[in-house]
């Protein structure tokens, strides 16, 4: 009888070692479920924490953008203002080049005018000089016919 059980006992403990060895495994794969459940878990909350540090910067993007738009368009501003007044400042300069030449011209032709004014001036009072002797005369001799 005892050999009877001997085979039985080995079928027994083949059969504990054959549940044992699955139990192993699944102790194995749930521990290796467990553990990369860990790492799941773990690289959840990174991801959480980085969609909420992206939430903050979502909800600061408005302002952050409008601080950005004002500084571009005071940049832009201040950039187009200078080119303003230098195209200003060109077209002025040019325009005085053309007005101090204008001027120069024109006091040269007041200059030209005032000389010609004045010799017309000695012409009108050497003719009126001579038209006053000649007339002088003429009378003197119109007075000497009729009185002598």
């Amino acid at each position: 009888m005892d050999q009877e059980r001997h085979p039985n006992r080995s079928k027994l403990d083949f059969l504990y070692h054959e549940v044992l060895g699955e139990v192993a495994d699944l102790v194995q794969r749930i521990e290796g479920v467990n553990a990369r459940q860990a790492v799941t878990v773990n690289d959840l909350g990174k991801l959480a924490s980085r969609l909420d540090d992206a939430s903050k910067s979502l909800t600061d993007l408005p302002a952050n953008l409008g601080l950005q738009v004002q500084q571009s368009l005071e940049s832009g501003s201040q950039r187009l203002q200078a080119e303003l007044q230098i195209c200003v400042e060109q077209t002025l300069a040019t325009t005085q080049d053309h007005l101090q030449s204008v001027s120069r011209d024109s006091a040269q032709y007041a200059r030209i005018a005032h000389q010609s004014a004045k010799r017309m001036a000695m012409v009108t009072m050497v003719t009126g000089a001579i038209a006053g002797m000649i007339g002088g005369m003429l009378a003197g001799i119109a007075l000497a016919r009729y009185v002598g």
